[in-house]
């Protein structure tokens, strides 16, 4: 490469890859194509400062002076930085502003820590401001350095500010904070005092205050509210919250800078968890508000019921079991667990692996002791306890039962196009509050029976281990269910496969034509080969989707391109058709009688719980097309501006808008709000814990330092870590052939995917989640709750796996 100012990117043109500058200057780009206004210049590439640097041969132990030295003498980077002002000619004084590679990142933004240096316009300026920034990023860190540069364009404001889209404080979904100083708005980065701090609630289009006298002069009220939603736009666009530098000069607004508050603080009165919920569940994503009315209307309702049932209700009855935070829902943890602790055997560690808690404590936590009050609170809610897992499988049959009476009757005739409303509304209505409430609320009591069953079945290994001097472990035993509800869409489309590899005219078509060209032919109803049978597989399996808990998402029978996907890598000699192998469990083999009863009621509970989820997975499938089905109405008689607004409603709000026949201003305004909610915080890095005090809780990884979780599937393996960040439907599987994925979370719905791992790392699950189970049924080493991971093996190392232990070492190339 040769330095040439010709390569800079302009800001806002050409293709510029994140990977190929720092964040600060990628966002400056992007804004700039997106139609905001931006100071105009160049981003010097990290390629582009390497080189130069090397022409310099700058070092990471320069000082300013020494660094400064170095340049001046370099002629090569000297004509470099010459063509660089040439092409900025005429834009007044310039800034230049680094853009480091560990700067602006969503775990992390290091603000303040780089140079930014205005006041320049000769070689000479430029020359000292490159000096301050290089010896400035040194100092800062022993790693090699990757830096990019912004040389801008300095605009001279008459006033600016920072805005916060969420108060890192105090944060409110609607509120955004601004500060205001006359002037630029780097005297407030640098220190000073706001002129103004203003709260904008973009929800109700209000100010908090009237705009000082002081500067009133320079802007008015309505001209705070209209930068107050070009910030929102601007946080809608990034779908998380925002920490922007501002300015405005000659009544034009620029954008400095746009970055992720990567800290907020949550007020909570106790502490919260999405583990579980975000184990590919309810939480994984934003869910619709639709989706969340009807999770947290069996969710609220069972779990007061199980914990009355069992006797085991918290000391204090909490105000709520389940609530959001910026629209992500987490269930109350302190609750549950002041209502568990009651009972003797409770180990807090135990409780937490179990359902993917991080750990805030040391050792094993609270620890339930021997008083007569618990002895007798014990009693009791193993009684009720005992009785309901003795009966639990006689209920799943029932459940399931109910749900083949119902799928063979009033689902497969549903009212038509020719229905009144009145009739779709109604069976809605029946499908959520009578046949989702009887199935979901039954799926929940496995949940909880399955709870207790573990901790009995961990603490029977433990006594079976000391005993025998054995080292049987929960994975092992739980391995190799037969007819696993999630593994039967897998087998059926191998199957399928199997059928068209073994024609080869069809196998040709198969392997001659891209996913997308496949798609296409699908969707315009042209023949195929093997059609038919395809259509067959979509009518039993249609109803499965990579995000099974969001009703609003689309299906495979709607989108079969993960089904595409799986079939063209099976086709093309991927993966094989037959599971990997593995140790079995084995029923008869010689162990103690009671021991192998709770072993095998535990391998029970486990099949019925997944078979139990298909279930609901299959209802959730039924009312989403009685939704699509509805909201069209809806919208062809006026009362929704779009059938998509249906799914922003709550499932009581639908119905009761379905029965008025007429919408009102409040039903409008809630929609919009939800919408900004949705478009805002999609791409929230949630917090999996929320306390009530965070600074007493500074460290939620205790137990798990480094990269260590919990094995969920016993297994040594070696091999490159790929980083995934969400799996959808437009992920190509073929990147994760023989390669270890490592991704935030894992269900069922993305079991295409797994059919040629080597490994499995997330962030979140437990011993007992869906994933789990599937990992163990195929045999795939995995490792689940290990924190930050996507972070730490974001560059694709080599590593290597235990899943017995949990440990992961990244190995040296």
């Amino acid at each position: 490469m040769t330095l040439d100012s010709r390569a800079c990117f302009r800001i806002g043109e050409g293709q510029l890859n994140p990977s190929q500058c720092g964040a600060k200057a990628f966002r400056q780009h992007e804004l700039k194509r997106l139609g905001f206004l931006v100071p105009d210049g160049l981003i010097l590439t990290y390629d582009q400062v390497d080189h130069w640097a090397a022409a310099c041969q700058l070092s990471q132990r320069d000082t300013y002076a020494t660094a400064l030295e170095r340049i001046r003498g370099a002629d090569q980077g000297n004509d470099f930085l010459a063509a660089v002002l040439s092409a900025l000619l005429g834009k007044g004084p310039l800034i230049l502003r680094t853009a480091a590679a560990t700067e602006d990142r969503p775990d992390g933004t290091m603000a303040g820590q780089f140079v930014s240096r205005p006041g320049i316009h000769t070689t000479e300026d430029l020359q000292e401001a490159l000096a301050a920034a290089w010896a400035a990023a040194a100092s800062l860190s022993s790693a090699p350095l990757r830096l990019s540069f912004l040389v801008q364009e300095y605009i001279q404001t008459e006033y600016g500010g920072v805005a916060f889209t969420v108060s890192p404080t105090a944060p409110k979904a609607s509120e955004i904070i601004m500060e205001v100083i006359e002037g630029s708005c780097a005297q407030l980065t640098g220190g000073a005092s706001p002129d103004a701090r203003l709260t904008f609630d973009w929800r109700n289009q209000t100010l908090d205050k009237p705009f000082p006298g002081q500067l009133s002069r320079l802007v008015s009220n309505a001209q705070i509210t209209q930068l107050g939603n070009t910030f929102l736009d601007l946080q809608k666009h990034f779908g998380c919250p925002q920490d922007i530098e501002w300015g405005v000069c000659e009544g034009v607004l620029y954008i400095f800078q746009s970055r992720p508050i990567t800290r907020i603080a949550f007020s909570a009165d106790t502490i919260w968890t999405n583990a579980n919920f975000r184990d590919g569940g309810i939480g994984a994503d934003m869910p619709s508000p639709l989706m969340w009315s009807l999770y947290q209307m069996t969710f609220d309702q069972s779990i007061d019921a199980f914990s009355k049932r069992y006797h085991i209700t918290p000391d204090t009855p909490p105000k709520a079991w389940s609530r959001t935070f910026l629209g992500y829902p987490y269930w109350n943890l302190a609750a549950t667990k002041s209502g568990a602790r009651k009972v003797l055997g409770y180990v807090e560690r135990q409780f937490d692996q179990g359902q993917g808690v991080t750990p805030y404590y040391e050792g094993d936590g609270e620890v339930s002791k021997l008083t007569p009050r618990r002895l007798f609170t014990s009693l009791k809610a193993l009684l009720a306890i005992r009785k309901s897992i003795k009966s639990r499988f006689k209920v799943c049959q029932q459940t399931k039962a109910y749900f083949e009476k119902i799928a063979s009757t009033e689902l497969v005739t549903p009212p038509d196009e020719q229905s009144a409303t009145a009739d779709l509304v109604l069976y809605f209505e029946r499908l959520v509050t009578q046949h989702l409430m009887y199935i979901y609320t039954r799926y929940w009591e496995i949940i909880y029976d399955n709870t207790f069953v573990s901790t009995f079945t961990q603490q029977a290994l433990d006594r079976y281990n000391r005993k025998t001097g054995s080292n049987l472990e929960f994975p092992a035993v739980t391995a190799n269910l037969e007819n696993v509800a999630h593994l039967r869409p897998l087998e059926a489309l191998l199957e399928l496969g199997q059928d068209i590899l073994s024609d080869d005219a069809a196998h040709a078509w198969w392997t001659a034509h891209s996913v997308e060209e496949i798609f296409e032919t699908w969707y315009n109803g042209s023949p195929f080969p093997f059609q038919d049978q395809l259509k067959d597989y979509l009518t039993d399996y249609g109803y499965k989707s990579s995000r099974e808990l969001e009703i609003q998402a689309p299906n495979w029978s709607e989108d079969p391109t993960p089904v595409f996907h799986v079939l063209r890598q099976f086709l093309a000699g991927a993966f094989s058709a037959s599971a990997k192998p593995h140790t079995p469990w084995h029923s008869d083999r010689s162990l103690p009688h009671k021991f192998k009863r709770q072993i095998e009621q535990q391998r029970k509970l486990l099949w019925w719980k997944e078979e139990i989820r298909d279930i609901t997975t299959q209802l959730f499938h039924y009312i989403r097309k009685s939704v699509i089905a509805l909201g069209q109405r809806l919208e062809k008689e006026g009362i929704l501006p779009n059938a998509e607004d249906a799914f922003f409603l709550t499932h009581q709000e639908l119905i009761c808008l379905g029965k008025m026949g007429t919408v009102t201003a409040d039903y409008r305004e809630r929609i919009v709000y939800r919408r900004n909610l949705q478009a805002s915080f999609r791409n929230f890095q949630k917090p999996d814990l929320i306390f009530p005090d965070p600074a007493e809780h500074r460290t939620t990884t205790v137990g798990y330092s480094g990269l260590k979780g919990i094995g969920v599937c016993h297994g040594k393996v070696e091999g490159i870590a790929v980083t995934v960040n969400e799996i959808n439907d437009f992920f190509d599987p073929s990147t994760l052939d023989g390669r270890i994925l490592v991704t935030p979370y894992i269900n069922p719905g993305h079991l295409p995917y797994f059919s040629n791992l080597k490994g499995l790392i997330t962030e979140n699950g437990g011993l007992l989640s869906h994933a789990a189970i599937i990992c163990r049924e195929l045999n795939i080493p995995a490792i689940f709750g290990v924190p930050d991971a996507t972070h730490k093996l974001r560059d694709n190392p080599r590593i290597r796996l235990n899943g017995k232990t949990g440990e992961v070492a990244i190995l040296a190339e």
